[in-house]
């Protein structure tokens, strides 16, 4: 997964059923942007409908990552209840209160 913007890149493996950080590289790329992460993680918009609007990118093996975004559209989670969910929570609300002061600076 790349994060746009800050040009972060997690690189995730299946190990014992579960996900977790991986120092390899990955064989699949999504990028996307954080706010957008967010509203897929919390399901709040649909996973095919951001890839043909171009907020979500997959780079390599498309089908592997077709395959983890429905493995990850299938798990019964909440974004809010991982540390690094509810992180990247909190670097989305900032983010939004940097934008809303600087429109209102113009």
């Amino acid at each position: 997964m790349k994060l746009t913007g800050f040009e972060v890149l997690i690189t995730l493996t299946l190990k014992d059923d579960k996900l977790k950080l991986s120092q390899c590289p990955g064989e699949v790329t999504i990028s996307g942007d954080l706010i957008t992460f967010l509203q897929l993680a919390r399901k709040e918009v649909d996973a095919d409908g951001l890839f043909f609007q171009r907020k979500l990118l997959i780079e390599g093996d498309t089908e592997l990552g077709l395959g983890v975004r429905n493995l990850l559209d299938g798990l019964d989670w909440s974004i809010e209840e991982s540390k690094l969910g509810l992180l990247c929570c909190r670097l989305a609300d900032f983010r939004q209160g940097l934008i809303r002061r600087k429109s209102a600076f113009n």
